[in-house]
């Protein structure tokens, strides 16, 4: 599959410094900040990342390609830090608190929604299109605590083994403690939710079609041996396919049926064989799914009136 290696939302004509080093197959994303309020010159490219972000125009440029090193990172001896895999991004801000009140520059704990939400877009884009986990490097010291030889500095082979996103602060053979306090937890639980999102609704109606027949024989095959309690799998079926709409009606009958004598765990068997005709021949995608949905309405209803009657 053709990986992207332009970013689509930055403007690649701005401070293009052309084809980078080395090519690489991004596995990590680094964050720096540029300790500037505006857009650096880089001295022509030559402490250029990949990209730049600067949250306050909330506008990215990128200055290579993202499969070819960038040259923002020292290298670590004779080891060649900028080609180990990594994506770099300069957010235009400062990890300074002191250095930002200043000369006015923004903090890095000060970055709007917008800007968390855009950094987020890009490291669920980074997750799509180069399966950049979305997972974080622990230790995110403020600074100046991360400056130096820190708790939170990397050794090569730590560094070399990492995949997800970290910091200047933790790359080997580098002093710099950007970009500090950023506010990795938020960035990384909101491009969880972004990805989760698209996930949820990424199935094609003939790829539903396929896991609807597919789920039904096989949940139905499962109750019919007990190999599996009535409903159990089924309804984890559901919930893989309908999302949200499941987990809210869903829930409680689920982990009901895990009890095969639970009066809800019997009512999930009978849909699932009112769903197929009891004789192994699924019924259509919208019939499936109008009998499932009913079964969900009649559940939600029960176990609403049963806990009235608590």
């Amino acid at each position: 599959m053709a990986r992207a290696i332009y970013y689509p939302k930055a403007d690649r004509t701005a401070q293009w410094f052309g084809q980078g080093n080395a090519t690489i197959t991004p596995n990590k994303g680094l964050w720096h900040t540029t300790e500037t309020g505006s857009w650096p010159g880089y001295s022509g490219g030559a402490s250029a990342p990949q990209l730049t972000y600067d949250p306050r125009k909330r506008e990215w440029r990128q200055h290579f390609p993202l499969n070819r090193s960038a040259r923002a990172l020292r290298n670590d001896g004779r080891r060649q830090t900028n080609r180990e895999d990594v994506v770099q991004i300069e957010i235009v801000c400062s990890s300074d608190e002191s250095f930002a009140q200043q000369y006015g520059y923004p903090h890095v704990t000060e970055l709007s929604d917008g800007a968390i939400e855009d950094l987020a877009e890009y490291v669920a884009w980074m997750h799509r299109e180069w399966d950049v986990p979305i997972t974080a490097a622990e230790n995110w010291l403020p600074y100046p605590a991360s400056y130096g030889d820190t708790s939170a500095r990397m050794s090569w082979s730590q560094f070399a083994a990492f995949q997800g996103w970290l910091g200047h602060l933790h790359a080997p053979g580098n002093t710099h403690g950007d970009p500090g306090a950023l506010p990795v937890d938020r960035i990384i639980e909101r491009a969880r939710q972004i990805v989760g999102g698209e996930e949820e609704d990424e199935m094609t109606s003939e790829e539903v079609q396929a896991a609807v027949r597919a789920g039904l024989l096989q949940a139905l095959e499962d109750a019919q041996t007990r190999r599996n309690p009535y409903g159990r799998k089924f309804g984890d079926i559901l919930n893989a396919l309908f999302g949200r709409l499941t987990r809210r009606h869903m829930k409680k009958a689920i982990e009901a049926a895990a009890d095969r004598d639970s009066p809800y765990g019997r009512q999930l068997g009978t849909a699932i064989h009112r769903a197929t005709n009891l004789s192994g021949v699924p019924a259509t995608a919208e019939e499936v799914e109008t009998l499932m949905r009913r079964a969900m309405d009649e559940l939600a209803a029960t176990l609403v009136e049963n806990e009235g009657a608590q």
